[in-house]
């Protein structure tokens, strides 16, 4: 089985370069892309934009069916709040994109005044 979770510290494949709201989502992708084949390569898992990017190949599974998953997965984390798992919206944050909850928007405009 090929997982985020297999190096959480790898600055390119690990769970920790995005935050835990999004981490049942990823888990849920895997278990599907792990489904089609479990020997796929995971080559990035990241935030961008505000939106979760996980960039995988795979080795033996339908490549269309496989991509889908992944899409449709990206899609979902531009309504889930990247920390902590509840209904979010993309924002942008002096430039950056975040999507987060209200809550997790407020503290953020919060320690950017502060900082």
């Amino acid at each position: 089985m090929t997982s985020a979770w297999d190096n959480p510290e790898n600055m390119m494949t690990g769970i920790k370069n995005v935050g835990e709201g999004w981490h049942e989502l990823i888990r849920e992708l895997e278990k599907g892309l792990n489904t089609l084949d479990s020997t796929f390569e995971l080559i990035q898992v990241k935030e961008k934009f505000g939106g979760l990017r996980y960039y995988a190949g795979p080795r033996t599974a339908d490549s269309q069916q496989f991509h889908q998953l992944i899409s449709l997965a990206e899609e979902a984390s531009f309504k889930i709040c990247e920390e902590c798992g509840e209904s979010g919206e993309n924002r942008s944050i002096q430039g950056w994109y975040k999507t987060l909850c209200d809550q997790h928007y407020n503290d953020a405009l919060e320690r950017r005044k502060q900082a």
